[in-house]
């Protein structure tokens, strides 16, 4: 059915009162359809980074045919502390402002450098003790 418009265009009108209805629904499954799709490729994306064995894998294995179990699990430890502050830093916004400030990045460096070396001169004094 044609209908003509104030200005003279001719547009074609649905004969379904919900035609309307229909093409909103129809334009939510296609988001859902893509976000499903964008899901499962960020997925599978995910499952490759996570298989590959990357550099932290390698410290690992070294660590265990160099120097034993204990040793590899340590280095485990060391990893995941790693990986635990840095998603901490994440989460409080400080990962975006370390990129937007170089200067922040470097006091940040500065002091992890410096608690590193607390906690190194600290470990040390406890295993002279025992």
């Amino acid at each position: 059915m044609l209908a003509h418009s104030s200005q003279g265009v001719a547009q074609v009108k649905s004969s379904r009162p919900w035609g309307a209805r229909t093409q909103i629904l129809d334009r939510v499954a296609a988001r859902r359809i893509r976000l499903c799709h964008t899901t499962l490729v960020f997925l599978v994306g995910s499952l490759v980074v996570t298989v590959v064995p990357g550099a932290d894998m390698a410290l690992v294995t070294r660590q265990v045919v160099t120097r034993g179990r204990r040793a590899a699990q340590a280095t485990i430890l060391g990893n995941l502390s790693g990986l635990a502050v840095h998603a901490s830093a994440l989460a409080v916004g400080l990962s975006a402002l370390l990129v937007a400030s170089a200067t922040a990045y470097s006091v940040v460096k500065l002091a992890g450098a410096a608690g590193a070396v607390l906690i190194a001169l600290g470990v040390r004094v406890a295993v002279a003790h025992r």
